[in-house]
């Protein structure tokens, strides 16, 4: 035997593969529980001599996927010695995109420096060409003027129906009674516009999705929702001209006779609405952008308006900009600092017809229908730049951006996963063909929740996107590198090893910054800027001793020195950290569990407790479990949960330590825990954290000043 083929049993439908070999080729299924390099080292060991190894997998630029490992540029020193024993004239690489940019070309050359073998790769999708695939495996190296055979038959590679990359999995679908055209998932519940109607239904088990209520709405099409507390937001369009607008509706409540609170008749078509504290920012067809004052949601009014270049059709807002997909105007960048003038900041037209766009970090993501993804540089929002883009198969209608991919409702050819890590040369990563019209896409956690036309709501396992090794936990947040955005501050017990995933604003984990490992008999017991030096710093504990330390941090993640602080008071715990009284140091937030009292030492920049403010107790069934500004006073404010009633909500302070109001929140969501507070999208308003146990899933509520959850920004599983 010459010639072997090794196939990974992650790919879709690799039976078929197998089935599909030329005579000559011994074929080989890998386990998708153990080592791939170390399987295929094995076998091959068994063989005197063989001439050509085929390998069929799941790819990445510089990467491919073989049983539970990776094969790629940042570990292929430590396979060497496995890869050195691959003693054989040619490797065929069968992934998708292996061979692509820099780290491809990078990867092919290492890999043919420790084999010596030929090696043959594409730079492309591999598979079905309906999917944008072929079967050429267009990199070679050395070049030559031959190139090898492939191991199936040509029959076997037409059939063939899927490409190799990363697939996600349908999990649960629900018909909706009209055709759905976008969605939003809030907890429990995905509120999916469809036809003129929404439909709340009830994804606790995503496998078998509930219908809870199907509510008409006054408009004849219902293209797109937000929900931010007890309303829904509903972007209204009609044939007429009756009920285009906004409509508002009460969800508290979705079984009684009528959710209607309020309307707002608009001038166009209303195809998109983004709510932010008391105003829905409506995108409104022809009549550009209006700004709606929702602070009464029976009798909501015009607040001011901006009149595109084209046909708005979604919208974004972050701080003090709208973001408008503008249909053939493009993309249009609106200043809305005075909402009731807003002005034109700066705009790019794009190729096709921009139908939505999400902003993270300095770059617009556009779903640009027939031009698929655009990436736009907003760094300079006067004159945006285009930084790179995808061509998708289909018609681009949204997007959302989770981590480093774009997730986009690709029309009829479904959702496309794109690796956006290098926004110059984004590369799809995965597919899933959906079975009507991929109009809308969320993704939360897991899953990717699909407004799909005619087949209503689908749900989409894309944890394969997302898993990471597990034994590290949050032990707090803070922003390490001072770059403006709030990080993650980790710990492993197996390894002692701590360290910050450096964040963007978008969610995505950018960087690592490593630190040194826990004292001996120390842990950590928050974060905050000790010395005042503009650097996070780290709290410390000694259970044993009762010492309380700071490490004192620079930007780089190096503890320069130590701040000394008193020992616990007997009886109390560290419960947060904040400046409490605003004098712009950081204070220690205590609490004593057998007298019921809340305080706070009140510090200076050098460590020592120069006051105590008095707090009150904690109410029956409550336990603090953060602190934050959030409701935009400058005040530290208290986090609460009620774990008998699932409730949550935030102590108003004023600066002498008195609770001055309360600011009721959402309840946790099925399985979720809070694990700290930050401003994770730069809006300036307090975020909360939160962790799955069970699915090993992170995210932040995006809230606004009024204590509403307005959005999820998924983030990378514990690593």
């Amino acid at each position: 035997m010459t010639t072997i083929l090794f196939i990974d049993s992650s790919v879709t439908d690799y039976q078929s593969l197998l089935s599909g070999v030329v005579d000559g080729v011994e074929a080989i299924a890998l386990s998708p529980s153990q080592d791939g390099i170390e399987q295929i080292t094995e076998i091959l060991e068994q063989y005197e001599v063989i001439t050509t190894i085929h390998i069929v997998s799941h790819g990445a630029p510089g990467c491919l996927y073989l049983g539970n490992s990776q094969l790629n540029l940042d570990n292929l020193s430590k396979y060497t010695q496995f890869l050195q024993l691959w003693q054989t004239k040619s490797i065929l690489l069968y992934g998708c995109n292996i061979g692509a940019g820099d780290a491809g070309s990078e990867f092919i050359r290492k890999l043919h420096e420790i084999t010596g073998a030929k090696i043959s790769a594409s730079a492309k999708l591999t598979g079905n060409p309906k999917l944008g695939g072929d079967w050429e495996l267009e990199v070679n190296l050395p070049q030559t003027d031959s190139s090898d055979s492939l191991a199936f038959s040509p029959a076997t590679l037409v059939a063939y129906q899927m490409v190799l990359t990363l697939s996600p999995t349908l999990v649960g679908n629900y018909y909706t009674s009209g055709f759905a055209y976008d969605l939003q998932v809030v907890g429990n519940y995905a509120y999916v516009v469809n036809g003129d109607a929404l439909a709340i239904i009830d994804i606790s088990n995503p496998h078998t999705p509930i219908l809870k209520r199907n509510y008409y709405t006054l408009g004849d099409y219902a293209y797109s929702v937000q929900v931010v507390g007890n309303y829904a937001y509903v972007a209204n369009d009609s044939s007429g001209n009756i009920y285009r607008g906004l409509e508002i509706l009460d969800i508290s409540n979705p079984t009684a006779s009528s959710l209607f609170k309020g309307y707002y008749y608009a001038t166009g078509n209303s195809y998109g609405v983004k709510v932010v504290d008391n105003y829905a920012y409506v995108a409104d067809g022809y009549a550009g952008l209006e700004i709606i004052d929702i602070s009464n949601p029976t009798s909501p009014m015009l607040k001011g308006n901006y009149n595109t270049s084209g046909t708005a059709v979604e919208v974004q807002v972050l701080n003090n900009y709208a973001y408008v997909a503008d249909g053939s105007a493009g993309l249009e960048i609106i200043d809305i600092s005075n909402r009731t003038a807003p002005i034109l900041k700066g705009s790019y037209d794009t190729s096709s017809f921009a139908s939505d766009v999400q902003v993270v970090g300095n770059y617009a993501y556009v779903a640009d229908n027939n031009s698929g993804l655009q990436i736009i540089d907003i760094s300079n929002p006067t004159t945006p730049v285009l930084k790179g883009n995808y061509d998708t198969n289909g018609e681009a209608w949204d997007v959302q951006v989770v981590g480093n991919y774009a997730y986009v409702a690709d029309g009829y050819s479904g959702v496309q996963i794109i690796n956006i890590n290098n926004p110059t040369t984004p590369v799809l990563k995965g597919h899933y063909a959906t079975n009507s019209e991929a109009r809308g896409v969320q993704v939360v956690g897991s899953y990717a929740y699909v407004a799909d036309g005619s087949y209503g709501l689908e749900i989409i396992d894309v944890s394969e996107f997302n898993q990471a090794p597990v034994g590290w936990n949050i032990n707090g947040t803070g922003d390490f590198n001072k770059d403006g955005n709030q990080d993650i501050l980790w710990h492993n017990n197996s390894t002692n090893q701590n360290g910050a995933w450096l964040m963007n604003s978008g969610g995505a984990n950018i960087g690592w910054q490593g630190m040194s490992g826990n004292p001996t008999g120390w842990n950590i017991n928050g974060t905050g800027d000790f010395n005042k030096d503009g650097n996070q710093d780290i709290l410390w504990h000694n259970a044993s001793t009762n010492q309380n330390g700071a490490w004192l941090m620079n930007s780089g993640g190096a503890n320069i020195g130590w701040q000394g602080m008193s020992g616990n008071p007997t009886g109390w715990e560290i419960n947060g950290t904040g400046d409490f009284n605003k004098d712009g140091n950081q204070d220690i937030l205590w609490h004593n569990a057998s007298s019921n009292q809340n305080g706070a030492w009140l510090m200076n920049s050098g460590g020592a407790n120069i006051g105590w403010q008095g707090m009150s107790g904690n109410p029956t069934g409550w336990e603090i479990n953060g602190t934050g500004d959030f409701n935009k006073d400058g005040n530290q404010d208290i986090l609460w949960h009620n774990a008998s009633t699932n409730q949550n909500g935030a102590w108003l302070m004023n600066s002498g330590g008195a609770n001055i109001g309360w600011q009721g929140m959402s309840g946790n969501p099925t399985g979720w825990e809070i694990n700290g507070t930050g401003d994770f999208n730069k809006d300036v308003n307090q975020d909360i954290l939160w962790h799955n146990a069970s699915s090993n899933q992170n995210g932040a509520w995006l809230m606004n000043s009024g204590g509403s959850n307005i959005g999820w920004q998924g983030m990378s599983p514990n690593p």
